[in-house]
């Protein structure tokens, strides 16, 4: 399979550029890597576009003590860590995201379309993200 990386700019509801959301198709070790260097890199807290977050996601098979080893390299201000509200029933994926959220990471959780537990994901997230076209009920409330 053939890898890609995308960079989708997130703007917030005023049109203000809020993150730039990392897209990738590849879930090797190097992918993640060359992700993580790529933040590093491109962060600068004296440049203004230079410094706007980037939404990293873990994807739920990544998500392990070695990445958090990986992601502390990264600057809390410079990266958003995304993952799927589904990861959250799985006790060993709760104590990576919970080590995270301790060093003070910003946790995006993506809620899916047939997501019904929300009280979790509440405690875990500074930000939730899920698709409006697909709003179940019970968060739309």
């Amino acid at each position: 399979m053939e890898s890609y990386v995308v960079r989708q700019q997130v703007r917030e509801i005023n049109r203000k550029l809020f993150a730039n959301d990392l897209i990738y198709s590849n879930n090797d070790a190097n992918t993640f890597d060359t992700l993580i260097s790529r933040i590093i890199t491109k962060y600068n807290p004296e440049d203004e576009i230079a410094s706007i977050p980037t939404i990293l996601e873990i994807k739920d098979d990544n998500i392990d003590n070695d990445v958090i080893d990986k992601i502390t390299l990264l600057n809390t201000e410079s990266v958003i860590i995304q993952i799927n509200n589904r990861i959250l029933a799985i006790p060993e994926k709760v104590q990576v995201i919970r080590k995270l959220k301790d060093s003070d990471y910003k946790i995006l959780i993506e809620l899916n379309k047939d997501d019904t537990v929300f009280t979790l994901a509440k405690i875990f997230a500074d930000y939730i993200k899920f698709d409006i076209k697909n709003i179940p009920d019970n968060i739309a409330n």
